[in-house]
């Protein structure tokens, strides 16, 4: 019988706070100031920080699909960013930063300054709902991406 038990995450897709979640998700992750390929690689930055395996998963196949390569996204996984755009190098760092201390006291202001007013209080959105998402994932024990869900669908 065990093996008829709905998952976590279907669980979530057929609840009220799936729905409220997946329309949040979706205002922060969907068309803005802030350029997509920022939103996900910011996400998954967050992610590979937070070791959500989950959101990693599910944000590394994002990330390649917009254009990403391995070597970039081994590059955000292991900090060695040096090699990223100035821009991919900004968003990653603002990212680990915002998700190790949840302030940006350590963050060079030139790296903030790359992005304009409504695109930086969108990265702060992104990371902010990546550490969301990460936390919620990793505590409900959901490791492995199980295709879309209603709940997982915070495509940029």
């Amino acid at each position: 019988m065990s093996g008829n038990k709905p998952s976590p995450l279907q669980k979530l897709a057929d609840s009220e706070v799936g729905n409220t979640l997946q329309t949040f998700q979706k205002s922060i992750m969907g068309p803005g100031d802030l350029d997509g390929r920022q939103k996900i690689l910011a996400y998954l930055a967050a992610s590979f920080v937070n070791e959500s395996a989950y959101c990693v998963t599910h944000y590394r196949a994002l990330a390649l699909d917009a254009g990403y390569s391995e070597d970039d996204l081994r590059a955000v996984q292991t900090e060695q960013d040096h090699l990223l755009t100035p821009i991919d190098r900004a968003t990653v760092r603002i990212a680990r930063e915002l998700t190790s201390t949840s302030t940006l006291d350590d963050v060079d202001s030139n790296l903030i300054d790359i992005f304009d007013d409504k695109a930086f209080i969108e990265l702060v959105a992104v990371v902010s709902l990546a550490n969301f998402d990460n936390r919620f994932y990793n505590a409900l024990g959901i490791q492995q991406y199980e295709g879309q869900t209603s709940a997982a669908s915070h495509h940029p």
